[in-house]
């Protein structure tokens, strides 16, 4: 009796929760038919780890650092969790040691709803808080488990547990947030970080289908 053949959707994202909702949900009901994995690829920011790490989240949390999305639905707010596949995560940190070419580590992902104030940023047109305020968020952020920020892993990840299917998401970080606000690799370097999470992501299908 032939068995069925492993089935992994890898998608970058779309730019903000409200974004990802239709993609992902587009996405969701092509595989509904069928047991599959999803894997969401990003380049981010995050504080106190080194640009170029790569980011596998075990739990996506929103800007009070709770484990949880919450979408209006005809006026009403429903809370969906967001913690992301545990085994499907540790897989990803053993392709990223066999691979041995650049740092991996597990870490909640901060998901904000806008990329300025919502991720304490000083460099957008509206601030209404300090450089110490910033600076003792970003470090809550670290103390609560957080390694990266981004705009749409909620919505993946409660899509996810929604819908039953395995997910993770994986970023690569491009700067320390408590270094600044402001990009300063070069462009090839940044070319090369943007590689990392694919290469990572690629290297676990591989496996995967190796094995049939």
């Amino acid at each position: 009796m032939e068995t069925a053949r492993p089935r992994t959707l890898w998608a970058g994202a779309a730019r903000g929760a409200e974004a990802t909702v239709g993609r992902a949900g587009r996405r969701i009901q092509i595989t509904q038919w069928h047991v599959a994995t999803r894997i969401h690829a990003r380049r981010r920011r995050l504080a106190r780890v080194q640009p170029g790490t790569v980011v596998v989240t075990k739990v996506s949390v929103d800007a009070c650092f709770k484990p949880h999305f919450e979408q209006n639905v005809m006026g009403m707010i429903v809370a969906y969790p967001t913690v992301l596949n545990e085994c499907l995560a540790q897989e990803l940190l053993k392709c990223s040691k066999e691979l041995n070419q650049f740092e991996t580590i597990l870490g909640c992902t901060l998901c904000t709803s806008d990329f300025y104030e919502g991720q304490a940023r000083l460099d957008g047109a509206f601030c209404n808080y300090t450089a110490e305020d910033k600076m003792m968020y970003l470090q809550s952020a670290y103390e609560a488990g957080v390694r990266n920020i981004e705009m749409e892993s909620s919505v993946f990840a409660a899509m996810c547990n929604r819908s039953g299917l395995a997910g993770t998401v994986v970023c690569v970080t491009l700067l320390d947030r408590l270094q600044g606000d402001q990009i300063s690799s070069s462009h090839e370097v940044l070319g090369e970080y943007q590689e990392r999470p694919q290469k990572l992501v690629g290297c676990y299908i591989k496996k995967i289908f190796c094995k049939k």
